[in-house]
Formats: C-alpha cells, structure tokens, sequence
C-alpha cells in the first residue's frame, strides 16, 4: 500500500553514488593534486632556503586550508575539532623544535627584581629623570 511505513522509509533512502562518478572525482582530485605536489618538489629541491621556508609554510597553510573546505565547506556546520587538531600539532612542534639545552637548563629562584641591574646599566640621573644627551640645535 501506498501509505504504509514501509514505503515511506524506502522512499526517503538516498540513490547510491554511481561508480563513474567516483572515479571521476578521484582522477579530478590527482590531476589538481600531482601539478602541487611536482612544483613542490622542484622548490625543495633547487630553491634557495629563503624560498624553500616561504613554499613549506605555504604547504602547510594549503592543507589547513583544504581541511576546513572539505569539513565546513560540504557541510556548513561550524567545528572547533579541526581548530583543536591544528593548536595540537602546533604546541607539538613547538616542543620538538625547541633546543635540549634549553630544556635541560636548571632555573635560579631569584626574588624577581631586576630593576638595579637595568638602572646600572642607564644614563645619568637628576631628580628621578634621565638625561638625554641634546642631539637637536
């Protein structure tokens, strides 16, 4: 019967995708993705390192970009978790980046006044105002 729950249901359950189209997409997909990925290998590969520097963060910058276009841009809903995974990944090479010797250097306790090394190192005083050598006539 038309009206039954059954029908409904059925009715309601979207078309599977063609395995045409699928292929289509992925060959899409490789053709944008092998002319990036050579002229990235050109530039690690004979660009100096200023431009091998610029191209990296490039990189990086066009894969969190492609991210959130993939994610926001099919779905239009809104989500930190792509936010979080990139703070993540950031706090991650932070870590991996900074020198063992700074990590392994032993902290002085100090009671946090630093004002009479900075003073001895300042001009003349007169009446708690420095004094400016006149540069100007």
């Amino acid at each position: 019967m038309p009206g039954t729950i059954e029908n409904v249901a059925l009715a309601s359950v979207a078309p599977a995708r063609p395995a045409g189209k699928l292929q289509r997409s992925l060959l899409g997909g490789l053709v944008t993705a092998l002319p990036v990925l050579a002229i990235g290998l050109l530039i690690l590969n004979f660009a100096p390192n200023y431009y091998t520097f610029l191209a990296l963060g490039a990189f990086v910058n066009l894969i969190v970009v492609v991210g959130l276009q993939v994610f926001m841009g099919n779905s239009n809903i809104a989500n930190l978790g792509h936010s979080a995974f990139v703070g993540v990944g950031a706090y991650g090479v932070a870590i991996l980046a900074t020198p063992m010797a700074m990590k392994k250097r032993q902290d002085v306790v100090t009671d946090g006044s630093k004002a009479d090394d900075i003073v001895a190192n300042a001009p003349a005083t007169e009446e708690d105002f420095f004094l400016v050598p006149k540069v100007v006539e």
